[in-house]
């Protein structure tokens, strides 16, 4: 959010910048999402289920609040369309992830690994985009 107030303060609306910016400040979100989710990783002990699902959580609140970022960036002058699926695949992650706890706390563990193996699918294809759009961090 922050990254997005900057823009609009420098006289950057959505879809203005430069792609090579765009790279620049979307590598910059999902570099700070990863920091984040290992931060948060290590104040957990796994030593419950209850604890593995706020976890589990507070990352996906993190991935989702990496996702507004991003879209609140606007699309780059060049390759909109691959950043808008690269958006829509981690979003589609996240969804699938919020749906595996769910399905943990209804006690359905088939479906959780399901929408777990569905979300490591979006996973794949989002790294394979952000790969594509040399924005390393977004990839990993």
């Amino acid at each position: 959010m922050v990254t997005a107030v900057l823009l609009v303060a420098a006289g950057c609306g959505p879809g203005t910048l430069p792609r090579a910016e765009y790279a620049q400040q979307a590598a910059s979100i999902c570099a700070q999402l990863h920091a984040d989710i290992e931060d948060a990783g290590r104040s957990v002990s796994a030593e419950t289920g209850a604890e593995l699902v706020r976890a589990g959580a507070a990352a996906n609140q993190l991935r989702r609040q990496a996702v507004e970022e991003l879209r609140a960036l606007g699309d780059p002058d060049e390759d909109a369309e691959t950043v808008r699926a690269m958006i829509a695949a981690m979003e589609e992650q996240v969804d699938k992830l919020e749906a595996a706890d769910e399905a943990l706390a209804d006690g359905d563990p088939g479906r959780m690994v399901e929408l777990i193996e569905e979300a490591g699918e979006a996973n794949r294809e989002a790294r394979r985009l952000a790969e594509g759009l040399g924005i390393a961090p977004c990839a990993g």
